[in-house]
């Protein structure tokens, strides 16, 4: 028996191997896009080896520290030089080893091979994963994701199986998420939800449950969370009080409240996009996305009481299926640090989702299962499956090919979004470099009707003039 499920598991990966690898193999041939250019094209920093030391301790310049991923690019580049195929076979690769972990982490969550494939199959092929395995500066959040995962899993062995020594190395995997983006900063959080919903006992009062369960956690567990908590703590506040990846200054609107607001309608649509990814946008700064105006906008009404009735149900399955309300709490708990309880320069992005759509894959795969073994679905139930993957599928090979240089991503976006500032002026760019200066200059010139604010345009737009020879204008 052992070998069958050994073999079973083997196929299982290989398997999610070739469609994982199959999905991303026309993004090969695509060029460096927008921060690849500083970080990778034109970063001296990665081409030397011997300066990695210099970089782990004091960073680099006018990026945020996240020295995991410079390091891997410094490898990239001493196999390759600045050839971006090397780049973008080590997405993959590193993306393929995250559905592993996920894979691996998921069956011994459920104990289930089968959900544990639903779950990575979809992760594996998701489109709303674009924005990190096709851009090569999404890396950051591959490898956060893959070390948070493998933190997450040896902790569940540590625990399944009493082998306290795991959680040494469940730390070390969590400092290196954490090298490779902020984001990877609730682990710890995600150790106790877990704790919590297998010390919940089975009857009595909810409220003493929890009671019983917090005890039981504090007593037996108090310097294993001492040792995560407090350096992410300590972490959580340097990011914030020092060393800010972020350069918003006030809130979104001008208000808190309207900040709270928008993020409820920020929510939802992520959960819109994890469930229906077919509109797919680069970036989502300058007018891109709408900001509420009041609570009884229907948008923002809408999202809200829907964010509410999750949360009832979370709060409901929390004492009848703990493993559904766990992959719920993953989801919004590790979205937290994006969402802009201190404001971040990045309103939303799909990147943001690669980490939390774990708890998504988890919940459809759940879900699927579950209505599987009810003989009369289980046909219905592997059709609709077989789908959901063939569509993912198709979504993601025809958003690479967007991806394929800055001109095609930027045109994509504006042609998606017509009111992005900010795709619109790197569209000017991108002809500019065409020495197409009507194009760019007409481009120029709609960015800043749209935000007149906004600097750079006026900057290039200063260059096409003086291209032109028209230097009174420029």
């Amino acid at each position: 028996m052992p070998a069958a499920l050994s073999r079973r598991t083997l196929l299982s990966l290989l398997c999610l191997v070739f469609l994982g690898s199959a999905v991303y193999l026309n993004s090969l041939h695509n060029q460096f896009v927008f921060d690849d250019l500083p970080l990778i094209r034109d970063n001296p920093s990665i081409r030397n080896l011997a300066r990695v030391p210099s970089y782990l301790f004091s960073g680099m310049d006018n990026a945020p520290y996240r020295p995991l991923r410079w390091v891997s690019y410094a490898i990239d580049y001493q196999f390759s030089g600045l050839n971006p195929v090397a780049y973008h076979v080590s997405n993959i690769v590193y993306h393929l080893l995250t559905v592993i972990t996920l894979y691996l982490t998921i069956a011994a969550l459920t104990g289930s091979g089968g959900a544990a494939f639903i779950a990575a199959c979809l992760f594996a092929v998701h489109p709303v994963h674009t924005d990190s395995v096709t851009y090569l500066s999404g890396r950051r959040d591959i490898l956060s994701t893959l070390f948070y995962i493998l933190g997450f899993l040896l902790f569940l062995r540590s625990r399944q199986k009493n082998r306290p020594r795991l959680l040494i190395v469940a730390l070390a995997s969590y400092l290196l998420a954490i090298a490779a983006k902020e984001m990877a900063v609730t682990l710890p959080a995600m150790f106790f939800f877990y704790d919590l919903i297998t010390n919940l006992s089975p009857e009595g009062r909810r409220s003493r449950r929890c009671a019983a369960a917090l005890q039981k956690i504090a007593s037996r567990h108090k310097l294993f969370y001492l040792c995560f908590f407090i350096p992410a703590a300590l972490f959580t506040g340097y990011k914030v009080l020092i060393k800010s990846p972020s350069n918003k200054i006030g809130f979104y609107g001008g208000d808190l409240y309207i900040q709270l607001l928008t993020l409820g309608k920020i929510l939802v649509y992520y959960i819109k996009q994890l469930l229906f990814p077919v509109t797919l946008i680069a970036d989502y700064s300058f007018n891109s996305f709408p900001l509420s105006t009041s609570f009884f906008e229907p948008a923002t009404l809408l999202s809200m009481l829907l964010l509410c009735l999750i949360a009832f149900l979370t709060a409901r399955l929390l004492f009848t299926d703990a493993l559904m309300a766990f992959a719920i709490i993953w989801f919004f708990v590790t979205l937290l640090p994006v969402c802009h309880i201190f404001p971040h320069h990045e309103l939303l992005a799909e990147h943001y989702l690669y980490l939390p759509s774990f708890g998504f894959v988890l919940l459809v795969s759940l879900l699927l299962t579950r209505a599987a073994a009810i003989p009369r679905w289980k046909y219905p139930v592997h059709t609709f499956f077989a789908l959901m993957v063939v569509l993912f599928s198709i979504r993601t090979v025809y958003r690479n090919y967007d991806w394929k240089d800055s001109f095609t991503i930027w045109r994509k976006t504006v042609k998606t979004v017509p009111s992005c500032v900010r795709a619109i002026n790197n569209l000017g760019i991108e002809y500019y470099n065409r020495k197409d200066y009507q194009t760019a200059t007409s481009l120029y010139q709609r960015a800043i009707q749209l935000q007149p604010a906004y600097e750079k345009a006026y900057y290039n737009l200063g260059n096409v003039y003086k291209e032109k020879k028209d230097y009174e204008r420029a």
